[in-house]
């Protein structure tokens, strides 16, 4: 975040299309600086984040609303590093929950590598390979009877600074094995 800027909370909407169920929903996050950018040599800010979903799952055969629905919350810490001026990677690790209408609740944990490359100086295109881990509290458990699954998500997307204080952003990208297939995600921010 620019100098003078320390908190950024944006609402979205998202949707996902796998081999036999698509789903839609809604996101909203909120990260907030604890070091400003430049307070260790090199390093770009560390920030505090949080976030929050609920997807509607549905097979393609039967499109009925809220008869399958996960609800989730994750917070953690992000910070980066300035490889070059318009350059910075970066890496996060987040845990949290999630709750599936009438069938699991799960434990998340996962670690993300943020990248960041500015088309200019008002776009950055961005990705962040992520890997996780899900542990089944209940319901069925993952494959195999285990209560543990993981999962990878390699998002692709672009930012665009509209104004020093608003933000649109979109993303595309793919989300193995849990829901295999793609997805797809827009975004508005603020920034105080």
């Amino acid at each position: 975040m620019p100098e003078g800027q320390a908190v950024e909370a944006g609402v979205g909407a998202h949707g996902i299309f796998g081999g036999t169920t698509a789903a839609v929903g809604a996101d909203g996050y909120v990260e907030g600086q604890l070091l400003p950018p430049g307070a260790v040599a090199g390093w770009g800010a560390v920030q505090l984040v949080a976030r929050g979903s609920a997807t509607d799952f549905f097979p393609y055969s039967n499109a009925k609303l809220f008869s399958d629905v996960l609800a989730e919350g994750t917070g953690g810490v992000r910070t980066s590093y300035s490889i070059s001026q318009t350059l910075y990677i970066g890496g996060e690790v987040l845990g949290g929950y999630e709750w599936r209408q009438g069938q699991e609740q799960s434990v998340i944990l996962s670690a993300g590598m943020p990248v960041a490359e500015a088309a200019t100086p008002d776009i950055w295109v961005y990705t962040d390979p992520t890997i996780g881990l899900i542990a089944r509290v209940g319901g069925d458990p993952c494959s195999h009877g285990i209560p543990f699954c993981g999962y990878t998500e390699v998002p692709l997307g672009i930012t665009w600074r509209v104004t020093p204080w608003f933000l649109l952003s979109g993303e595309g990208g793919l989300s193995v094995p849990l829901q295999p297939g793609g997805y797809v995600a827009v975004a508005a921010a603020f920034r105080l």
